[in-house]
């Protein structure tokens, strides 16, 4: 899986997470912490997390967007909880959105 965080549609900086094996059910419980900047607005952020297959020549199986305007239905409440609680973990299920 990578991560990205947006900025004002610029990426501000990303993460991928450790492949896993032989398996078309992973499970990805990993904490990513992303350092904003006081000029960041959070109104314009967004964090993007994308599926790949690494076996399929990196074939993306689909993607969550939370945060700034275009929020997939379901992440709102996500983002929300996130930003009412700074430093302390929120986990929550997504389902993937096909991409372009």
């Amino acid at each position: 899986m990578k991560v990205w965080l947006l900025s004002a549609g610029e990426k501000q900086g990303s993460r991928r997470t450790k492949t896993q094996q032989d398996t078309s059910n992973p499970s990805f419980n990993e904490e990513y912490v992303f350092d904003l900047t006081s000029a960041d607005s959070l109104a314009s952020t967004c964090v993007v997390l994308s599926v790949v297959d690494e076996a399929d020549n990196g074939r993306s199986l689909g993607a969550v967007k939370m945060g700034g305007t275009e929020t997939a239905e379901g992440s709102s409440h996500h983002w929300e909880k996130m930003m009412s609680r700074p430093g302390r973990p929120v986990v929550q299920w997504h389902s993937l959105h096909r991409t372009k």
